[in-house]
């Protein structure tokens, strides 16, 4: 069974229900949740998670070795949902191993310039909502991983190659806010 150890504190909840910047174990209780979604649709073997943490424990050779391990457990043709933080922003890589591609998805619409031999294609997804105001980079993390698990054809980068300037608004952040807060009520005891 699935099963990731978190931890929130009442900071997190706090910082969450003030829509003031996320930690990581907030974004791993929404990617627990969209795994559910997921068994729920039968899509477990399509998209698999990479905890964000995992990536900023040891030195980069740690690093690394973590996340190739995480890549290796993942079914023939599955991609990774892939969080991470930079220091106090928050991106989103999707990552398919098969095809030797990644998409990289940041709510500030930077660009990333890397050239490497180990990745055939980086992408820049630019169909993806640029962020409102200075700290909902991880809301908007949530919401992309969101549009993906709902995705049951996944075309998700065609629609988002197409839609243009589409934003998300705080409505929207909402709803991830209120899936998100329901779904740690089913942890909590009488």
């Amino acid at each position: 069974m699935f099963r990731w150890k978190i931890a929130l504190f009442r900071s997190d909840l706090f910082a969450f229900t003030n829509v003031q910047e996320v930690a990581g174990d907030t974004i791993v209780m929404y990617m627990s949740f969209l795994r559910e979604k997921l068994k729920e649709s039968n899509m477990l073997n399509m998209i698999g998670f990479v905890d964000p943490s995992s990536l900023g424990v040891g030195n980069s050779t740690d690093r690394s070795r973590s996340f190739s391990a995480a890549l290796k457990r993942g079914k023939p043709g599955q991609f990774f949902l892939v969080p991470y933080n930079t220091g106090k922003h928050w991106i989103l890589s999707v990552v398919s191993p098969s095809e030797e591609l990644v998409y990289f998805m940041d709510p500030m619409k930077r660009r990333m310039d890397v050239t490497t031999d180990e990745w055939r294609t980086i992408v820049n997804q630019y169909g993806i909502p640029e962020q409102i105001g200075d700290k909902s980079c991880g809301y908007f993390i949530m919401l992309y991983m969101r549009e993906i698990v709902q995705d049951k054809e996944q075309n998700w980068t065609k629609k988002w190659l197409t839609r243009g300037d589409e934003k998300y608004t705080m409505q929207d952040v909402d709803v991830v806010r209120q899936e998100w807060a329901e779904y740690v009520l089913k942890f909590t005891s009488n």
